[in-house]
């Protein structure tokens, strides 16, 4: 979810404002506390639930028994997780939930979901990820004019530090001894040191970076969705700058080939796990495109129709078998998840809670 008191809210996260309001969700006080198995069998979905009602969840799905839990935070720990999940991240046997509206980082025990920890020195967190090293960088928005990452040491679940970035910070990557933070209300990603830990880098792309992948190659990939700014008030569009595909060799970051997007906004880059096949959000549909190709793809791999349901507001990867998990998020009622195989066929669907908005492998 996009932070509400932004004027540059996208599209759909402008149109789930309005119902995030609105959402309600039943009492989960009664559930039964899951057992998870080993890794590998376990999928975690993070879901924002209604702004400002402290009512987000991580659902639990077992891939075996294809049961849910709906919030297993709640049935183990018996508190709520706070007012919107934006993320999760799984660093060896432990996660970290990246809950935005609260300003915290909730650190639990994997696979039982039991809470360890919770990091508060934080501001609008958005997305975590982790270095070999035992260091992770969240990204926060911070402010209206400057973003920044918190460190944390994963020994010890405490900030050690930040790093300002550009304005907006999302989803970045870790790669090769170096976080890579796209900035979406710029044009520009963030590169940090690891080794260093300090931003040695400021790299130019097209306007709104918000999602990376490295390839089989050991080429980065970054997702531009391009910016839309919108009246605060009215939420018409005051302006829209179009989306492009990205790719660099981190050897040689300003030598990029770059495919341009003619119309939407396009989001959530993933890749598979061989990392030959790239995946992203498209209007209605996913797309999927060979690491090899030299132009973006003209039909669709999947498409499902809006109705009551955000489509594709989440979408995923399972590392182990390129599983697809879709989210089509509702902000009045249960969430579904929908499963494909890697051939795009349907695989099944389970209700999940409010506000679906990623699928987490563990």
């Amino acid at each position: 979810m996009k932070n509400l008191s932004s004027f540059y809210l996208r599209p759909v996260a402008a149109l789930a404002a309005g119902s995030l309001l609105l959402a309600s969700c039943e009492s989960k006080r009664d559930q039964v506390a899951p057992t998870p198995t080993g890794p590998g069998t376990n999928v975690y979905i993070t879901n924002e639930g209604a702004l400002t009602k402290s009512t987000a969840s991580v659902s639990f799905f077992d891939k075996t028994t294809k049961a849910v839990t709906p919030d297993i935070f709640q049935a183990v720990n018996k508190r709520t997780l706070g007012d919107v999940v934006q993320s999760m991240t799984v660093y060896n046997n432990t996660g970290y939930v990246v809950v935005n509206n609260s300003n915290t980082v909730e650190v639990v025990a994997l696979p039982g979901f039991t809470s360890v920890t919770t990091i508060s020195s934080v501001v609008q967190p958005r997305y975590m990820v982790t270095s070999p090293t035992g260091k992770g960088y969240v990204t926060e928005w911070a402010s209206a004019t400057a973003g920044r990452v918190s460190i944390i040491d994963l020994a010890t679940n405490t900030v050690t530090g930040t790093l300002p970035t550009g304005r907006n910070p999302e989803k970045p990557l870790c790669y090769n001894g170096f976080v890579y933070v796209p900035n979406s209300d710029e044009n520009t990603l963030t590169v940090i040191d690891v080794a260093q830990g300090k931003v040695t880098n400021t790299l130019t792309v097209s306007d709104g970076p918000s999602s990376l992948a490295v390839d089989k190659n050991g080429n980065i990939w970054v997702l531009c969705e391009g910016i839309t700014k919108y009246d605060p008030n009215t939420f018409a569009v005051i302006s829209s700058t179009p989306g492009a595909l990205i790719r660099f060799a981190p050897g040689n970051p300003t030598a990029q080939a770059k495919l341009p997007f003619t119309t939407g906004s396009p989001s959530k880059l993933r890749i598979s796990s061989a990392g030959d096949q790239l995946y992203y959000t498209l209007g209605k549909s996913e797309y999927r495109m060979d690491v090899t190709a030299s132009s973006l793809p003209t039909t669709p791999f999947i498409s499902r129709s809006f109705s009551a349901l955000f489509a594709f507001y989440g979408f995923d990867v399972d590392p182990k078998d390129n599983t697809l998990y879709v989210l089509d998020a509702s902000f009045t009622g249960a969430s579904k998840l929908i499963r494909y195989n890697s051939n795009g066929t349907r695989l099944d669907s389970v209700a999940t809670n409010v506000g679906s908005n990623g699928a987490v492998f563990y």
